[in-house]
């Protein structure tokens, strides 16, 4: 029964250069493929702008987080765009579809943030408890329930940071 067995050594080194390169393009093909440009940076950025044809839900939904500040339950969406005035124009619809998320979420808060990249700056709009925090926080006044913001772009280093500590040294959430 063990007539069978053997016990054999086989040393195998890696390929020279040229050998790889040969069994690369055997197996792979003898085209090297390029990449090829499907858009510009600025193609890309209108189409992400492009918020005509996205619903409300959507633009506040995407990029949407919740976050506990102190107890405070906030929801934070944020969208970035080249020019926000779009967004500004749908004001309205937007704020009521925040107080549905807001009441879906059982979130005290729930802020939007339009960043318009051509003005380096972002709309932030507010529903619900403790505005009063965010105007404290951008010192800043919602009109509207909005406000602009300059030199506001980023929601985890410009936004939710100082929204932390405002909520932190606020009273205790009801």
């Amino acid at each position: 029964a063990q007539l069978d067995r053997f016990l054999l050594e086989i040393e195998v080194g890696y390929p020279d250069e040229a050998a790889e390169r040969s069994m690369l393009l055997a197996t792979t093909g003898a085209k090297e493929a390029r990449p090829v440009q499907a858009m510009t940076g600025a193609e890309l950025m209108a189409a992400r702008g492009d918020i005509a044809t996205r619903s409300g839900r959507d633009l506040i939904e995407a990029d949407f987080k919740a976050f506990n500040f102190s107890g405070h339950r906030v929801g934070i969406g944020q969208v970035e765009v080249p020019d926000a005035r779009p967004l500004a124009a749908r004001c309205a619809e937007l704020l009521k579809i925040m107080q549905q998320v807001k009441a879906e979420q059982n979130l005290r808060l729930v802020i939007f943030i339009g960043t318009d990249i051509s003005r380096k700056g972002s709309y932030l709009w507010a529903v619900g408890e403790d505005q009063n925090l965010v105007e404290q926080a951008f010192h800043c006044t919602l009109k509207n329930e909005g406000a602009f913001l300059e030199g506001c772009m980023s929601r985890k280093k410009q936004v939710v940071p100082v929204l932390e500590t405002v909520f932190a040294n606020a009273a205790t959430p009801v």
